[in-house]
């Protein structure tokens, strides 16, 4: 995903055949106490972030809890470690990703296809727990029992594995090209519509 100040934020996920065959939980993701320290040392590990690029992480996963709706849901081990999570909060004006997206959409498919929506912000899988399916669940516990109208996300364009689980999870193309910021890498915004009828809040 790219939201907050990274752009690089985007599911990296391949739901095929299993190398690990251990009995994965997921739960919600309790703020109190080390939860959150295990999701950016995971999130580093996924992306390799250190350093400067680890810094900045840190300081946009603990924002982040902040923002309305925020939801997390965390995949976890026999053993208790985290080895997968996701979450995301309600798209608002003022939010860096909410406003590069509506420079692209204009203000009336703004207003009608972006505010108001759950942004999923981060979907990650340690690389020895991926091809199994987990990027699905997770993604579908996250958007269970949403209030929201519909879900939006972007990923890099040329992530097929993320943009597979994405299509096949009913997720439409809002735009199909895009950068986020001069020399970026190319970008899709998906939106997928979670309840039949009414107004997304």
């Amino acid at each position: 995903m790219a939201n907050g100040h990274q752009r690089d934020d985007n599911a990296r996920t391949d739901d095929r055949d299993s190398d690990r065959d251990t009995p994965i939980t997921i739960q919600p993701l309790d703020l109190a106490g080390s939860a959150l320290d295990d999701v950016i040392a995971l999130y580093n590990a996924v992306w390799g972030k250190s350093g400067a690029g680890a810094a900045a992480v840190d300081a946009q996963i603990r924002r982040h809890p902040r923002y309305p709706g925020f939801k997390a849901v965390v995949a976890r081990a026999p053993d208790d470690r985290a080895v997968g999570f996701a979450y995301g909060y309600t798209n608002a004006p003022g939010q860096w990703w909410h406003e590069r997206v509506a420079e692209h959409l204009g203000a009336e498919r703004t207003a009608g296809e972006l505010t108001g929506s759950f942004c999923v912000t981060e979907l990650a899988v340690l690389p020895s727990h991926r091809r199994h399916g987990l990027g699905r669940r997770l993604l579908a516990a996250l958007l269970a029992d949403l209030p929201h109208a519909a879900a939006t996300l972007s990923t890099q364009r040329d992530n097929r594995p993320a943009r597979a689980l994405y299509e096949a999870a009913g997720w439409d193309y809002l735009i199909a090209r895009m950068r986020f910021t001069p020399g970026d890498r190319e970008w899709v915004v998906m939106r997928r519509r979670l309840r039949p009828t009414g107004h997304e809040h």
